[in-house]
């Protein structure tokens, strides 16, 4: 007798405006229960490549979903699901004087994966990375073992913010067809605030430093995430 898995939530969070975000075994980010989340489509993944995009994407907006509220969701999922699907790209809004704008995403994915690289010598996984240099903002979520970091430069500020991660578990669905969902928690630890974004990139690399494993951080993170 062939057995067949049945879907079932592996991952869940609840966002900063406490929404529940799931995230299926067979792909679909779902609200509880499966409900639809407002803007975020229902995937079914017909091949084991799509079902892996599907859910690298969605493991994407649950680890950052207790940061981030209901609203930013749907964006953060479909950047995640091109991310996912085409890992070296970015996708930015070009300025109106660059003309070669798949250069500029070319440039822009070799920096992502720059820092990805010095992050992993020091002991730190970047989870997330976003980059416009129209706008002049950039974000990076790092992780290492149960501790996140996350660093938001715009508006000539930059922010930083910590969390301390774990998982529990616990039973969902109705009488008679219960399961036991791992659901992420994130406890925060804490907000730094600089009105000079080197300030910022400093702090940032000193904290991924002090709590790595012991290597130092060879990357400038000023000239990587500036144009």
């Amino acid at each position: 007798m062939t057995t067949i898995d049945k879907p079932h939530v592996v991952a869940r969070a609840k966002t900063s405006d406490g929404r529940v975000v799931e995230l299926w075994s067979n792909g679909p980010l779902t609200s509880v229960m499966g409900l639809a989340l407002p803007g975020v489509p229902i995937v079914r993944p017909r091949s084991a490549e799509a079902l892996t995009v599907a859910l690298a994407a969605g493991r994407r907006v649950v680890d950052a979903a207790p940061s981030i509220p209901l609203a930013e969701v749907p964006a953060r999922y479909a950047t995640a699901r091109r991310e996912a699907a085409r890992p070296v790209a970015e996708i930015v809004t070009a300025p109106p004087a660059v003309a070669d704008v798949t250069a500029l995403a070319a440039s822009l994915g070799a920096r992502r994966k720059a820092l990805a690289f010095a992050a992993q010598r020091i002991g730190w996984e970047i989870v997330d990375v976003e980059i416009d240099l129209g706008a002049q903002t950039a974000r990076v979520w790092a992780r290492r073992r149960s501790r996140a970091v996350m660093l938001d430069v715009r508006q000539g500020r930059a922010t930083i913010e910590r969390w301390e991660c774990g998982e529990t578990t616990e039973p969902v669905g109705r009488r008679g067809d219960r399961f036991n969902a791992r659901t992420l928690t994130r406890d925060f630890l804490g907000r730094s605030k600089h009105n000079d974004p080197r300030d910022g990139l400093r702090d940032f690399a000193d904290y991924l430093i002090e709590n790595g494993n012991g290597e130092t951080l060879a990357l400038d993170l000023g000239a990587l995430l500036s144009g």
